[in-house]
């Protein structure tokens, strides 16, 4: 069929075009492939805002010619692909993953990227990973995968200079004094601290007026002894 005949013809030049070569000693980087889960400083990248940049990557990767075999789900009756369906259980492609991404059917990333891998594997399943497409599938999904990465570590960057991060709490400014011991800061504390109930007093009394005491007994000096007269004795005569 055009198609068919379309397909092969664009998978030859893909495969058959040589890289061009860098300046000497240059060594292309390798890409990263995008893992579940990364954080950093316990910042993650919001799953919403890296749907909407998944979404972006694909509209981008639909218009590289590359991606053409890849575009739409196969059609073994137009390819002449007789056992598609016994060798590939699960098939998929870009245009359908993008489709899904508009109705809102993913909720995470990680879904999208499996169903992305789907793509890739189900072509190096059915066509071998060093056929000419299997090595196209490769390449875009290095591609891909670094720039989802790329993008995530944007967003990881935004949301911790935004605050999303959880912050300790600041300590209680001192503007009184320096030290820790000094009075000023023990005013605060005393001031912050609840003051004490007074004690419940008993209800005053009508005083009663008690009769005087008794003068305390004198005791008088006892007189002093005086001297009795003398008694003549007989046969003094005055």
């Amino acid at each position: 069929s055009p198609f068919a005949k379309e397909l092969k013809k664009k998978i030859s030049q893909q495969a058959g075009g040589k890289p061009a070569k860098g300046p000497a000693g240059s060594k292309k980087k390798a890409a990263v492939a995008w893992v579940p889960g990364r954080t950093e400083n316990g910042v993650g990248a919001p799953e919403s805002k890296m749907l909407d940049r998944v979404d972006a990557i694909l509209t981008r990767l639909l218009k590289d010619e590359k991606s053409f075999a890849f575009s739409e789900p196969v059609d073994p009756v137009q390819l002449g692909l007789d056992d598609y369906f016994d060798v590939i259980k699960t098939p998929m492609d870009l245009g359908t993953i993008q489709t899904r991404l508009s109705r809102k059917h993913y909720t995470k990333l990680e879904q999208v990227v499996e169903d992305l891998r789907l793509v890739w594997n189900n072509c190096r399943t059915y066509n071998t990973p060093d056929s000419a497409i299997g090595k196209v599938a490769t390449e875009l999904e290095r591609k891909v995968e670094q720039q989802i990465v790329n993008a995530e570590t944007a967003e990881i960057q935004k949301a911790i200079k935004k605050g999303t991060a959880p912050a300790a709490a600041p300590p209680e400014p001192m503007s009184d004094a320096i030290e820790p011991n000094s009075a000023a800061l023990k005013r605060k504390r005393s001031a912050a601290e609840p003051s004490p109930m007074p004690s419940p007093q008993p209800s005053p009394k009508a005083s009663v007026a008690k009769p005087p005491l008794p003068p305390a007994p004198t005791t008088a000096p006892a007189p002093a002894p005086t001297e009795a007269p003398a008694v003549p004795r007989t046969g003094d005569q005055a």
